[in-house]
């Protein structure tokens, strides 16, 4: 538990000394060797949609921001799901389910998605996924519940068509269920870890009719030895497993099909309260891997930070979240000419502070906490990429999970 509060909320657990303030002047900018393979044009698509949808891929499809919020890791069954039908912020409305949201003992929430349903994953406790589809106005509930008889922590979810497959950070194997939430089999994953070290399974990702999961190899004392990518077919017959260069990696799996549907991007944590960690690029075809940004520890550098979440826009921008040593959250971008600009600052990093980004009104989703007589109060923010300008909304609770929900109309 303690791990897994750090990695979403960037929580140390020693105190870090002060920092010293920064001078008006300095320009919180960095350079990297990072290259976006590809130039910034994104493709037109000539599909001709209906009002209310977007040409995506060939298809007309709905998009809907979804965020997670929970009253506390420590308050039992706290956790509520708000939705913006088509991104429209001032629409924000809470989708309610029938059954609690969150374990017995603290609420810790994910989101994942498909094209025809959303799950939410309780993590640290929960062991549960809850499984929302719309279905033309006759919403199905379906509640998944851990066949295993101790703490496995469940970590992420997805859906492939005929099942869904959910990662346990503490179990190794994947979990599998049919469409009723019935358990249905698991994919052993302990051959993917070297000896003495657990496979500790994260994010998920279904790309090319294939499984990818990120495995963080805990060895004693929850320290990462490692990173690994574990491969497998529909069929859950295993293939080469492809090795990150770098330890831990505790984001989302990102490909953005308009940039390349070949580029995953993962940020890796590292070592604990080291700066070796950065982000990696995974090229799914040649298995070729490189970190295309490292921490460090120079003065006054915006890698000068622990990764957090990122997103991928489709011109290869890379938007990231990070924490620095005085416990402060930003929001940086890694530019398609290897810049590294911090954008937001002062981000109350003792929440959880997620990102996505939407390829139809070219906004990045990012929390923040601010606080109001003494007390923290949540917001959800959109910047426009094209602008910078940001939309703030408050909204009740503490921020957990948000995901870009692209769906079928």
């Amino acid at each position: 538990m303690k791990r897994l509060l750090f990695l979403m909320a960037f929580l140390p657990i020693a105190c870090a000394p002060d920092l010293t303030e920064l001078p008006a002047d300095i320009d919180m900018a960095a350079t990297t060797d990072y290259t976006a393979l590809t130039d910034s044009t994104v493709p037109d698509d000539d599909t001709v949609c209906p009002a209310g949808t977007h040409p995506y891929l060939g298809s007309c499809v709905a998009a809907d921001l979804v965020i997670a919020t929970t009253g506390g890791y420590d308050a039992p069954r706290s956790g509520h799901i708000l939705l913006a039908p088509g991104e429209r912020l001032d629409d924000l409305r809470e989708l309610t389910f029938p059954t609690p949201l969150g374990g017995p003992e603290g609420t810790d929430l994910t989101l994942a998605t498909a094209a025809d349903r959303l799950m939410v994953v309780g993590r640290d406790g929960a062991d549960t996924v809850w499984v929302y589809e719309p279905r033309d106005g006759d919403p199905r509930y379906t509640t998944i519940a851990s066949p295993v008889d101790r703490y496995a922590n469940f970590y992420d979810a997805l859906w492939d068509g005929t099942r869904y497959i959910v990662s346990a950070n503490q179990y190794d194997r994947l979990l599998l269920f049919d469409g009723s939430g019935k358990s249905a089999g698991e994919i052993p994953l302990a051959a993917f870890a070297p000896d003495g070290t657990d496979p500790a399974p994260a994010g998920l990702l279904r790309t090319g009719g294939r499984t990818v999961t990120a495995l963080q190899l805990l060895g004693p004392d929850w320290l990462s030895r490692g990173g690994r990518l574990a491969r497998h077919t529909a069929e859950g017959t295993p293939l080469s497993p492809i090795d990150l260069p770098l330890a831990d990696p505790t984001s989302k799996l990102a490909v953005n099909p308009l940039l390349s549907p070949d580029q995953l991007f993962v940020s890796c944590s590292g070592s604990y309260q080291a700066r070796d960690g950065g982000i990696v690029r995974v090229d799914l075809f040649s298995g070729t891997v490189s970190v295309i940004l490292h921490e460090t520890t120079d003065e006054h550098s915006p890698l000068d930070v622990k990764m957090g979440d990122l997103a991928v826009l489709a011109d290869g921008r890379i938007y990231f979240t990070a924490m620095d040593g005085d416990w402060q959250g930003h929001l940086q971008v890694l530019e398609r000419d290897g810049t590294v600009r911090r954008i937001v600052s002062d981000i109350n990093a003792f929440a959880a502070i997620p990102i996505d980004q939407s390829p139809f009104t070219g906004r990045v989703y990012f929390f923040d906490q601010i606080f109001v007589d003494g007390s923290p109060r949540s917001r959800l923010n959109a910047l426009d990429t094209a602008t910078g300008t940001i939309t703030t909304i408050p909204f009740d609770g503490a921020p957990a999970a948000l995901r870009l929900w692209i769906h079928e109309p």
